[in-house]
Order: C-alpha cells, then sequence, then structure tokens
C-alpha cells in the first residue's frame, strides 16, 4: 500500500509540472505505474487531479502523450470512472475527438477492460456476500453507461463504431469470456438486460456458444445466469428465450439455474409463469423454448439426476401446463381475453404437449387425471358456443388436435385408444400460426462443425434480406427449415409451404 507521503510528493510533482520537458513526463509515468497500489480514495484523489491538470495541456504533446500513458498502464477501474465523469464538461470543446481518441484507445489499442474485470472482481470477493453484488452494480453503473454518456455529449453527432449500443455490449460480454468472473459476469449480463440491451447481450452469446466449440464455453453464461438477483431475473430472461435458436441451446444457458437452490428455481418458474399466463408475444419463441428447455432438461436429468428429474417435471406441470390447459377452457378467459391473447395461450398449451410431454420419459409420465380430461372437454365446448368466429375456430382445431394426442398416448394413457374428433372448419389465420407447433421440433443437429446460414440459427437470419432467407438448405439443415420461417415470421412460413 502506498504510504500518505508518498502521495504528497507525487501532487507536488504534478503540481509543479509544466509538460514542456520530457523530465515531466518520466517522473510522473512512475508514479502513474504505481497507481495500482493505491487505495480507491488515493488512487481517485491523484488520478483526477492529474486529468484536471493535463486537460488543459491536450495541445502540448508532453501532456497528451502523458494521457494516453495512463489510460494504457494506470489502475483502469479508476482512470475509466475519471474519463466518464469529465466527458460531459468536453462537449463543447474543439478537444472532443482527442477525448474520444483516450476512450477508444482504452478499449481496443490497450484492451484496459481484462485488468478492470480483475480489479472489479478481486475486490468483489473480498467483500461480505451481502454487499457484494451491490458493490458491482455500482462500480460497473458508469461502464454500461458509457454509450448513452458518450451519445449526450456529441449531441447526436456520430460517435466511433465500438461505443454503438450493438456492438458495445457485446464487446463487454467477448471480454468475460473466462472463468472466474461468474459473480462480474452475473451483473453485467442482467444489468445490461436491465438496460434494454438484451438482445445485443444474448445474439452474441449465442452465436459464441453454436459454433462447433462453443457449447463448452456456455458453463460460463450458465454460471452467470444462476447468479442473477431474483429482480433483474426476468428482465434478463426475455431477451434469452425470445432470441435462443433451439430450446437445446436455452436448456444449455438455463440448466444451473434449474438445479440449483429452491429459491433460485421457484424465482425461475415465477419468470415462467408472467410469460406465459400474465404476459403474451406475437412470436412463440418463449414458450417453445421454456418448454422445450425443460423437458430436454427432464430428458437429461432422468438417468443423471432422478430426484430433480422428477421434481422438475411435477413442478413443470403442476405450475405451468395445466395452469395453462385450465385458463385455456375457462369461459372468462375466453370472453374477456383478446384474440392474439387466446393465439399465444393455445401456442403455449401445444408446446407444453410436444416439446415437453413428448420428451418425459415413460417412467414419469402417468396419465392425466379425470379433471384433466373435463378440462379438455370442457375447454372445447366453451369455443364451440364463442359468439367470435376466429376463437371458434381455434378452439376447434386446438381441441381435436388435443383430442388426437389422447389415442397417441401423449396426454392420455391406453385408456382412450378410442378417443376421437373432427370438425368441419377452414382455417384462419388465427389457426394458421398455432398449426405449425402440431409437429415435433426436430432434435438440435451436434455436428462437428456448424454453418452459420443453416437455417437454424435465427438470430443471424433475423439481418439477412428475405430472398436469402428461401433459398435451399443443405440435408443437414433442411429439417430445421419449417421452423425457422415461422418463428420469424408466420406469414413468411405460410408462403414458405406454397412453394
Amino acid at each position: 500500500m502506498i504510504e500518505e507521503p508518498y502521495l504528497e510528493k507525487a501532487l507536488d510533482v504534478l503540481r509543479s509540472a509544466n509538460f514542456t520537458v520530457d523530465r515531466d513526463f518520466f517522473e510522473l509515468a512512475s508514479y502513474i505505474d504505481n497507481s495500482a497500489l493505491f487505495d480507491d480514495e488515493t488512487a481517485a484523489l491523484f488520478l483526477s487531479q492529474l486529468f484536471a491538470k493535463l486537460s488543459l495541456k491536450f495541445d502540448s504533446p508532453t501532456g497528451f502523450k502523458l494521457l494516453m500513458y495512463a489510460t494504457e498502464h494506470s489502475r483502469a477501474d479508476t482512470w475509466l470512472e475519471v474519463l466518464i465523469s469529465h466527458l460531459p464538461h468536453f462537449s463543447d470543446c474543439p478537444d472532443l475527438t482527442l477525448y474520444m481518441n483516450l476512450l477508444t484507445a482504452f478499449f481496443t489499442t490497450f484492451s484496459r477492460l481484462t485488468p478492470l474485470y480483475l480489479t472489479l472482481s478481486k475486490k468483489a470477493s473480498s467483500l461480505p456476500e451481502k454487499t457484494r453484488f451491490q458493490f458491482l452494480i455500482e462500480r460497473t453503473r458508469c461502464l454500461l453507461n458509457l454509450p448513452t454518456v458518450i451519445s449526450n455529449a456529441l449531441k447526436g453527432g456520430r460517435q466511433p463504431r465500438i461505443f454503438t449500443p450493438e456492438l458495445f455490449y457485446c464487446f463487454l460480454m467477448h471480454q468475460l469470456q473466462t472463468p472466474g468472473h461468474d459473480q462480474l459476469n452475473a451483473v453485467l449480463l442482467s444489468q445490461c438486460c436491465l438496460l434494454g440491451q438484451g438482445t445485443y447481450v444474448w445474439s452474441y452469446i449465442f452465436r459464441h456458444i453454436c459454433r462447433a466449440d462453443g457449447l463448452g464455453d456456455c458453463e460460463i453464461w450458465s454460471s452467470a445466469l444462476s447468479l442473477v438477483s431474483g429482480r433483474a431475473l426476468e428482465s434478463t430472461l426475455v431477451p434469452l428465450l425470445s432470441g435462443a435458436p433451439h430450446p437445446f441451446v436455452a436448456s444449455a444457458c438455463l440448466s444451473k439455474l434449474l438445479s440449483n437452490s429452491t429459491n433460485s428455481v421457484s424465482d425461475a418458474f415465477r419468470v415462467f409463469h408472467r410469460l406465459l399466463l400474465l404476459r403474451h408475444f406475437v412470436k412463440p419463441t418463449i414458450p417453445i423454448n421454456i418448454f422445450g428447455c425443460l423437458g430436454e432438461l427432464v430428458s437429461r436429468w432422468h438417468t443423471e439426476k432422478p430426484k430433480q428429474a422428477k421434481e422438475l417435471y411435477e413442478r413443470t406441470e403442476t405450475e405451468l401446463g395445466l395452469r395453462i390447459l385450465r385458463v385455456w377452457a375457462d369461459v372468462t378467459s375466453i370472453q374477456r381475453s383478446s384474440l392474439q391473447q387466446r393465439v399465444y395461450l393455445s401456442q403455449s398449451l401445444i408446446a407444453w404437449v410436444t416439446l415437453f410431454r413428448r420428451r418425459v420419459p415413460d417412467s414419469l409420465l402417468g396419465d392425466i387425471n379425470q379433471s384433466t380430461v373435463s378440462s379438455v372437454l370442457c375447454g372445447i365446448t366453451a369455443h364451440l358456443s364463442c359468439n367470435v368466429n376466429e376463437l371458434r375456430v381455434l378452439g376447434m382445431a386446438v381441441g381435436e388436435w388435443l383430442v388426437s394426442n389422447f389415442r397417441e398416448g401423449c396426454l392420455l394413457g391406453e385408456n382412450s385408444e378410442g378417443a376421437n374428433l373432427k370438425f368441419s372448419y377452414e382455417d384462419n389465420d388465427a389457426v394458421k400460426q398455432v398449426r405449425p407447433l402440431f409437429e415435433p421440433l426436430p432434435p438440435f443437429p451436434l455436428y462437428d462443425s456448424f454453418e452459420l446460414s443453416g437455417g437454424l440459427f435465427l438470430v443471424i437470419f433475423r439481418h439477412l434480406p428475405l430472398p436469402f432467407l428461401f433459398r435451399p438448405c443443405d440435408t443437414r439443415t433442411n429439417f430445421c427449415v419449417r421452423y425457422t420461417f415461422f418463428l420469424l415470421s408466420p406469414k413468411a412460413f405460410q408462403l414458405h409451404q406454397k412453394r
């Protein structure tokens, strides 16, 4: 630890320097090198005074050289806070371009994020667990708000590309791809999502883990997600579940969260319940990934962790699947919900059957009791008596599909072999949005290498022109094309079907 006389000597050198000779540079450079040994308060005092004096000497070659030296060698966390705190004062200054060069060099030329992360992780590990996350949230706030601060300083002007949100937040995640930063990963991941940047962050993560050698690194993000606080969990899970290209990828990210303590599993299911029953989305990606992920984990854990598999199966049935069925069959819900809400609810119901119950091993999957059968039949009756034609036809399509699954033994066992139901109707837009989910989702292709142009990678496809989407897939990815088009756009799916 640096003693107080050393600091006073450094400040004396700083006050007497005029930055016209190299001697000033070399004297201050040694103090900058030792700033990593300062405590927080001392480092903030010295580096803030250093910047305050050097900011008046931007036009001096020695002064700017010393600023660049401090950007490369000073204590990373404190220097970044100093740079960001002074940025608004340069918004109308002719030296703003030079100032932006300092910030850009911090992240790119000198790669200071790595020592910044190491410093924060080390300091957080020495704190009590209750204050650890709050410390990391406070110390990363200025970093996460940097694109906004820069945009405000530039007043709408063009900012360096590295600080555009779609690149900056991915860059932050890229620097975290090493073990040992689980708590910092959790804070940065959740705080990025709370700031509304979750789509960019998870898109980067999916592109990384969907590479041939990337699934092993998914352990890093799974560990981080398991440490996200309950209050930030929904904002973190929504972009994950709406962007994951396949339930297998979602299960790899959620496995630790769903195998952790009872509290974390309860928090996750509380979010699942909200996303399936209290909110609705235009595309069915979220229910597909929720039930597909849960089915994947129950199937995988059945032999590895039979107790956890049984608990997860029972919880999914009682807290999600059967509740969705009851709401689908409820007359009041049919009367008071919008058409789009009912479409989304029907998609969730179908996803429960096709992506969860069909994946559950027979030893766990038992016959559904009579009250559940009654819910299905009452739901069909309630839809048939509905005055809204779109809802009535939707109920017919979903109802006859559910009954057909009685016969297949997915909802019931051997006691209902003769169950059959057939309505006469024409598919409307609502039915066309749910019918593709009647077909099982293909498995995730575990090949030695992946082609990012394959039909599975929805995150990439969202940015491609429409003609590219409809070009023929090769034999390895053709089985994914049906769900790919549907998740992107129901209309695109229908167009592809006609072709």
